[in-house]
C-alpha cells in the first residue's frame, strides 16, 4: 500500500496527516505529480510531462524536487507543506529554475496543479527570451565589418 492510499481521499484532500514530516513530505510530492498526471488536457500547451527526482538527483541537488518538462526546459518545483518551511526554503541560495509550492491537506488534485502551473507560469515567463529551444535558434552571421 502506497502512502498516497493509506491517507489521501478520491478527490487529493488528505483524509489523516501522517505522524512523521518526512512522510508528509513525500505524500505531497506523490499527490503533485498525481495532480498534474490525473490533470492531462486541462494543462497548458507549453506543458509536457512531470516526474519526481531520482534519487541520484535529489542527493545531487540536496533537495525532493518534481522535475517539469516544457518548451523552455527543465524547472524544478520544491513542495512545501508550510508557509513556514516555504520561507526558510526562499531564504537559501538555490538554482534559479527552482519554484517552491505550499501544498495544504485540504488542497484537491485540481487546486496543486492550479498552483503549480501559476508558479511555473511567472518562472517559464521570464526565461522565454534567454533560452529558447534549439530548432527556434537563430545562428547570428558574421558581421563582415568586423564589429
Amino acid at each position: 500500500m502506497s502512502l498516497s492510499e493509506a491517507y489521501v481521499a478520491d478527490d487529493g484532500r488528505i483524509r489523516e496527516r501522517p505522524r512523521k514530516a518526512d512522510q508528509v513530505g513525500k505524500l505531497n510530492e506523490e499527490r503533485a505529480v498525481s495532480a498534474l498526471t490525473r490533470a492531462g488536457s486541462r494543462l497548458p500547451g507549453w506543458f509536457r510531462r512531470a516526474r519526481k527526482a531520482t534519487p541520484h538527483e535529489d542527493h545531487v541537488w540536496k533537495m525532493d524536487v518534481i522535475l517539469i518538462s516544457c518548451d523552455r526546459g527543465q524547472f524544478a518545483v520544491q513542495i512545501k507543506s508550510s508557509l513556514r518551511s516555504a520561507q526558510r526554503f526562499l531564504k537559501r541560495k538555490h538554482r534559479r529554475d527552482v519554484v517552491c509550492v505550499v501544498l495544504l491537506d485540504a488542497d484537491t488534485y485540481e487546486a496543486i496543479s492550479a498552483k503549480i502551473i501559476s508558479a511555473l507560469s511567472k518562472l517559464r515567463a521570464g526565461r522565454k527570451n534567454k533560452r529558447r529551444p534549439r530548432i527556434l535558434q537563430k545562428k547570428n552571421p558574421r558581421n563582415k565589418q568586423g564589429r
